[in-house]
């Protein structure tokens, strides 16, 4: 019998396996080929020591994304280490 708690756990379950799925071939396959080329771009940045552009601009795919993205907090920490040997 289908139920309504059927189908949120399949639900749950499909989310999981989502999860994992992203988990093994990497994020890039979910995201837009806008956000692909905002984070290369801001890769880029930091790469030529434009710290400021670079935190900008992450705070505004930050506003998209949002603070706890992967993507988000890995720029950040980049951004936060090569800052710091400068």
């Amino acid at each position: 019998m289908l139920t309504l708690e059927n189908v949120m756990d399949e639900i749950t379950t499909i989310k999981r396996e989502l999860a994992e799925i992203k988990e093994v071939l990497g994020t890039e396959f979910a995201r837009k080929k806008s956000i692909l080329s905002k984070i290369k771009n801001i890769e880029n940045l930091i790469n030529n020591k434009e710290y400021a552009i670079a935190g900008e601009r992450i705070a505004t795919l930050e506003s998209i994304l949002g603070t706890k993205d992967n993507e988000i907090l890995r720029l950040r920490t980049i951004l936060d280490f090569e800052f710091e040997e400068d």
